[in-house]
């Protein structure tokens, strides 16, 4: 199985698993390495089915093909993600609380 899926799945255990995710779940963490946005929305509708809080895996279809996105979880879904050519979705077709760049880097967080 994808590495990248593995990961998300662990640091989200409490978004899929019924019960034990308390013990494998990670509240602050990265992913090993980036992914185009079709293969986030993949990993997120298998680690992030329902969504949480405002985060949805729908939105991930909102970022241009040619970027890449970096899963994260600081308590929340967080996304560092590396901009191609093409623009980013801005934060209101996003609906995320916090939305900044950084060193040519997208982040994302919705609470």
């Amino acid at each position: 199985m994808n590495t990248v899926l593995e990961q998300v799945k662990t640091a989200y255990a409490d978004c899929w698993m019924d019960s034990g995710f308390y013990a494998i779940r990670q509240l602050e963490f990265k992913a090993s390495e980036a992914v185009p946005p079709d293969e986030a929305e993949m990993i997120a509708r298998c680690a992030i089915p329902d969504g949480y809080n405002a985060f949805r895996p729908d939105l991930l279809g909102k970022f241009p093909p040619d970027c890449q996105i970096t899963f994260a979880r600081e308590y929340s879904v967080c996304l560092y993600v590396t901009p191609g050519d093409l623009p980013l979705p801005t934060d209101c077709a996003l609906g995320c609380d916090e939305y900044d760049f950084e060193d040519g880097i997208l982040r994302v967080w919705w609470d």
